[in-house]
């Protein structure tokens, strides 16, 4: 796959007040944590804050899987059954082509 171009997880949120999160990295790589970003979240209640910055620190992660979901669905498409409905064969394409190849390359900047 790709070489990756941003900053390697995990990433981890946390709180500076009601409505800020500071998403950091720590790891191998960084074994200090160092902020990665400061996010300011003026919509929402906190919770819905809250929610947004995991969501934000989770990027990382969710890129990966969806790598990996890529590579399966690959795999399943080139070995579905015969058996199979046609319909079925399409909606797995169209999962790949239209969701997680598209979110792949929103993520990576493409």
């Amino acid at each position: 796959m790709n070489e990756q171009k941003h900053t390697p997880g995990p990433w981890s949120a946390t709180k500076q007040s009601k409505t800020s999160y500071r998403i950091d990295t720590a790891g191998e790589q960084f074994p200090e944590w160092k902020g990665l970003a400061h996010v300011f979240i003026a919509v929402g209640t906190e919770d819905e804050s809250k929610a947004n910055a995991s969501l934000i620190a989770a990027a990382p992660d969710m890129l990966a899987a969806l790598k990996e979901c890529q590579g399966v669905l690959e795999t399943a498409g080139r070995y579905f059954p015969k058996s199979i409905q046609n319909s079925d064969k399409f909606h797995l394409v169209n999962i790949l082509e239209n969701s997680v190849k598209k979110t792949i390359a929103q993520a990576e900047g493409k």
